[in-house]
């Protein structure tokens, strides 16, 4: 278990903090459904009831942890005579559950540490665990959420970051945050591991604004290099010198730009390392241009 991945050993301990007696009830209750269950009675009713995405996952991934689970399952029936009293395939079935739980719910227990470097203190945010809290997980995402989580031991505090209006929703940030990435980046990690399509009050104005051009103030004005404005969707003015510009031929070449340097990318992390400095020259250039 020492080399086995940080959600193996999650589920684990989550199996084995249920009571076998509850295990078998909440088999029953889902045989043939997957859906929510009503009337969640207790804490263990709520974790299981998590989402496990299992319909949205590949048939190589889920095989893989169904392989995985089926080796671990020894270590649960041995740990003492109640769990080797309950049918194989229920264990299967929740240790299996737990995992592909974990992989959507898992929340990083975290804290900040410091280390001084003469009069300077260098901070960073250190990961301690994993660990589920089945309300939090309840919380919807936003990549500007209004809440931020903290943790204290074993304990996750949840406060608000703003003023919300009674009835108003809570919530929080999974992990991709408008300030560190851009939409196009935050909806595709969300998607492949949450499997939603983010449509948070960030990622609607930020792709408003890409469609109006208000990006428009990344460019420079060919003839003063200061900054341009955005007129409309085609065209732009400079704030310093006023001289007008259609936009199209600007965008055009930012979009190749941009492909030149994903093309890059892709060849750096094929080692093709003269080919990735060639178009990386060629996108610096042409972003210069901008």
């Amino acid at each position: 278990l020492r080399q086995a991945e940080p959600e193996i050993v999650l589920a684990l301990r989550m199996v084995l903090a249920d009571k076998p007696d509850n295990v078998k009830r909440s088999r029953e209750k889902r045989k043939g459904c997957d859906s929510e269950i009503e009337n969640l009675a207790t804490d263990f009713d709520l974790v299981v009831s998590l989402q496990t995405h299992e319909n949205e996952r590949s048939i190589k991934e889920k095989s893989y942890w169904e392989k995985t689970a089926s080796e671990i399952l020894p270590l649960i029936s041995q740990s003492n005579d109640a769990w080797s009293s309950v049918d194989k395939d229920v264990l299967l079935w929740i240790f299996l559950r737990h995992i592909l739980q974990i992989r959507c719910n898992v929340h990083a227990v975290t804290t900040i540490m410091g280390k001084s470097d003469g009069p300077v203190e260098a901070q960073q945010q250190v990961r301690l665990a994993l660990a589920v809290y089945a309300k939090s997980s309840l919380l919807n995402h936003s990549c500007n959420p209004n809440v931020i989580v903290s943790y204290l031991g074993r304990r996750l505090t949840v406060r608000t970051t703003t003023s919300i209006d009674g009835g108003g929703e809570l919530l929080h940030c999974y992990g991709p945050h408008f300030a560190r990435m851009r939409a196009c980046e935050r909806k595709k990690a969300l998607k492949e591991q949450y499997f939603f399509d983010c449509a948070c009050s960030a990622c609607k104005e930020e792709e408003a604004a890409e469609r109006s051009c208000r990006f428009v103030d990344r460019f420079a004005c060919s003839n003063c290099h200061q900054l341009l404005g955005a007129e409309s969707e085609v065209t732009a003015t400079c704030f310093t010198c006023h001289k007008s510009f259609d936009m199209k031929e600007t965008f055009a070449n930012y979009d190749a730009a941009q492909r030149l340097y994903e093309s890059a990318e892709a060849s750096k992390d094929g080692n093709d390392l003269q080919v990735a400095l060639k178009l990386f020259e060629r996108s610096l250039k042409t972003r210069r241009s901008l």
